[in-house]
């Protein structure tokens, strides 16, 4: 059963609590604001973009009619986003901590009203009861290393992903293809692992069980891997598809059903503390036009319409029953019913961190002009209202998503949170040539990126970066068996398919099933299944293809694609069955621990000796 039921009640600040809030303010450098001095950045005269989609026009230049003082100033935050953008190739650096101190500088002629909050997102904030004073924290005007610099690593990464995703398609192009493109990327690019394969083995809990912590969009980008289990507290490819819409400037939130006992409760005021009410996510919402349209992460697929057809809204699965019954098949079930869905409400839940919501990062954002431009803040308020005059009477509540908060309180507040948090991304530490292979891939230079992958993959005597030091044989069995899959990933991106496919083949024969004892990253061999089947789909073999959909993996992924499968049967149920174009796996690959995770605080996650600020 792929049936999931979370124990959800009050989704407010709980996880994150007042000592983790008031760490943050701490680390983000509160105190006094600077002297009320009027914010003067009309030298910039830049243009606008209301769409919030990064796009504008090229890098500020001499020849945009700036000042000379405007031309500086540009200058300078040219200078930021580079110092961000290279912090992860230059381990030990202090490139946070000088990219803040460029930031306060230029800030520095700001008075305390320009970093007022607005009265909608305070009356937002305070029904989310965090503090009595909710908004403190994003009054704060100074930048910190530790925690923007961070921030806006995590959104240049986000930002240059969707502009690789997005860049074939003509200004024109509906939002709602805008938004499929998207999700079809991100299942294609991030395999599903059940809870507990990336907990490392020396990182255990202290009653001795191993620990997984929840990754941010940021390190699965990087793994291409992550967690599902059909609910919210582990939603970590749905966290990645709201964050990229959100760069992609679309309206997307996670729609959660509430039982009718509680869906009032709900709608009038939060409780104060938690509950024993289930609730069901019934995937990510992404609001166009007025309609609510689904995807579900946790399967891979989009709600498909009435017929089968185009995307569906939430409107469309209220009215019509045969849509949620159309994602199960016998002994597997959709998590949520057509009953559930009717007789409960919906409630949004929106993706946001204290930092996205700091006002100093608004006034940033106002500023990033031409190539520079990207989406740093976040106003759920502006969200809330949009997606409750959508969805009206069948909305119970729109609130912040716990996760986010929590992820980022714990990788500054929580050592073995953070520890757990490195295990997945050990191998792309700048001392191997796997990270800036992948960071080029990401920031759409796919050639570069084939080239980086090959250079080690085929290399006689692979080396770190330093060109000198040996790459010894079991890590590079581990880097060899990234490369393959990104190499693949890289193929298709450039809609080199055969040679995807190929590549795909590669992996399966590479790594062994996931199991005891097996790497992690064995479960590439999953998403090389799944990828095989889609193209085999898209090149009308459709036995070959449900072949390898319906083999099967420990995590809802396997419903999408048994559903996938069996609408390819259905559409040609004659077709004589195909043999796997694959050999068995083999027995074993390197071991599955690869050694201490180079982790600490306050070393950046995910990434050994990284500036924190």
């Amino acid at each position: 059963m792929v049936r999931v039921s979370r124990r959800v009640g009050w989704w407010g600040w709980s996880a994150l609590g007042m000592s983790g809030w008031l760490a943050l303010m701490l680390m983000a450098g509160c105190g006094e604001n600077p002297a009320d001095k009027p914010l003067d950045f009309t030298a910039l005269d830049r243009p606008t973009n209301p769409s919030g989609d990064g796009s504008g026009s090229s890098t500020p230049t001499a020849a945009t009619g700036l000042t000379s003082e405007g031309r500086e100033r540009a200058a300078v935050l040219v200078s930021v986003i580079r110092l961000i953008e290279s912090a992860s190739t230059n381990p030990g650096g202090s490139h946070f901590t000088m990219a803040a101190e460029s930031l306060n500088d230029y800030f520095s002629g700001s008075r305390a009203s320009d970093f007022e909050v607005s009265a909608e997102l305070q009356r937002f904030l305070k029904a989310e009861k965090v503090t009595e004073d909710p908004t403190a924290i994003l009054r704060i005007p100074r930048f910190s290393g530790q925690l923007d610099g961070r921030h806006l690593e995590d959104c240049l990464l986000l930002r240059d992903a969707t502009r690789t995703v997005l860049k074939s398609l003509g200004p024109d192009t509906a939002p709602l293809a805008r938004a499929e493109r998207l999700f079809d990327w991100v299942v294609r690019q991030v395999q599903l692992v059940p809870p507990g394969l990336l907990a490392p083995p020396n990182v255990r809990l202290p009653d001795g069980r191993p620990f997984q912590a929840q990754a941010r969009p940021y390190d699965v980008l990087l793994r291409g891997l992550a967690t599902e289990d059909g609910g919210i507290v582990w939603a970590e490819r749905s966290w990645l598809f709201l964050a990229m819409c959100q760069q992609a400037g679309l309206d997307a939130g996670l729609m959660v059903v509430e039982p009718p006992a509680t869906a009032g409760e709900a709608s009038e005021s939060a409780p104060e503390g938690p509950s024993d009410v289930p609730a069901k996510l019934l995937g990510c919402g992404v609001l166009i036009d007025g309609q609510v349209y689904l995807f579900d992460a946790a399967q891979g697929l989009a709600v498909p319409g009435p017929g089968g057809r185009g995307v569906a809204t939430v409107a469309q699965v209220v009215a019509d029953p045969t849509i949620l019954a159309a994602m199960e098949i016998p002994g597997e079930e959709f998590a949520v019913t057509h009953d559930e869905l009717t007789r409960g409400r919906l409630s949004v839940l929106l993706e946001a961190t204290s930092v996205s919501m700091a006002q100093r990062m608004r006034l940033l954002q106002d500023q990033l002009t031409g190539d520079q431009r990207m989406v740093v803040y976040a106003d759920p308020s502006q969200r809330a209202a949009r997606f409750q005059a959508a969805l009206g009477d069948r909305l119970a509540v729109v609130k912040l998503w716990p996760l986010p908060l929590e992820v980022e309180a714990r990788l500054f507040q929580d050592n073995l949170f953070n520890q757990a948090s490195g295990y997945g991304v050990q191998l792309f530490n700048a001392r191997w040539p796997l990270l800036k292979a992948r960071l080029a891939q990401l920031r759409g230079d796919l050639d570069a990126a084939v080239q980086g992958y090959v250079g080690f993959r085929f290399a006689d005597a692979p080396t770190e970066t330093d060109g000198k030091t040996p790459i010894g044989p079991e890590l590079g069995e581990a880097l060899d068996a990234h490369a393959t899959q990104f190499l693949a990933l890289a193929q298709l991106d450039r809609g080199q398919k055969e040679q995807a496919r190929f590549l795909f083949r590669e992996t399966m024969r590479l790594l062994p099933a996931p199991g005891p004892g097996r790497p992690y990253f064995a479960a590439f061999r999953w998403g090389a299944q799944g990828n095989l089947g889609r193209l085999l789909a898209e090149a009308g073999e459709g036995a070959l293809a449900s072949r390898y959909l319906s083999l099967g993996e420990p995590t809802p992924q396997s419903l999408g694609n048994r559903l996938m499968a069996r609408e390819l049967i259905w559409r040609d149920p004659f077709l004589p069955p195909a043999e796997l174009e694959t050999p068995p796996p083999p027995a074993s690959i390197a071991p599955a621990n690869l050694g201490p995770v180079p982790i600490s605080i306050p070393a950046r996650s995910g990434l050994g000796g990284r500036d924190s600020g």
